[in-house]
């Protein structure tokens, strides 16, 4: 028996399966998409947010150090912090180190040959060994870690001159 035309369209068109709320949201996805795509870039947005901010509520307490504190200079030319943690304060009256409690100054002495080349620090740089690297008005001076002193390279060469 042969079924009429119609009857083989309103067949086609009725649903198998009664759709749920979720499959009609999916349904409507297209009409949705741009207020879809926003509201996840919010939320991975946030969520990275939240992930990076170390905690919350955490109070950051800063600390001005004058010369009262072992500050060689009030006036710093130069700040650096080391791979150790250390503060490197360069100032026209020499190198200041602060390790959170206290300042350990270096000066230039003409009598010392490892001392810093010039009280007059312009510039700071660690670099990828960790190494302190110091700028001053006579040249550059990198700070040895193990024996609390300086070593002086030329302009004109790569070798330490001490």
């Amino acid at each position: 028996m042969e079924i009429p035309f119609a009857t083989q369209i309103e067949w086609k068109q009725k649903p198998v399966i009664q759709l749920g709320e979720f499959e009609k949201w999916i349904q409507y996805w297209p009409q949705r998409t741009v207020a879809g795509l926003i509201l996840l870039l919010v939320s991975v947005i946030s969520l990275v947010c939240l992930t990076l901010t170390p905690s919350w509520g955490a109070e950051i307490h800063f600390r001005q150090l004058s010369v009262n504190d072992g500050l060689s200079q009030s006036h710093v030319e130069s700040i650096v912090q080391d791979h150790q943690g250390y503060i490197w304060l360069g100032t026209a009256l020499g190198l200041n180190r602060f390790d959170g409690y206290q300042v350990d100054s270096f000066l230039h002495s003409p009598e010392d040959s490892t001392s810093l080349r010039d009280d007059l620090v312009l510039c700071l740089f660690t670099d990828s060994k960790g190494a302190v690297w110091v700028g001053t008005n006579a040249g550059l001076d990198r700070f040895e870690q193990k024996t609390n002193s300086f070593s002086h390279w030329p302009s004109s060469s790569s070798q330490p001159n001490d």
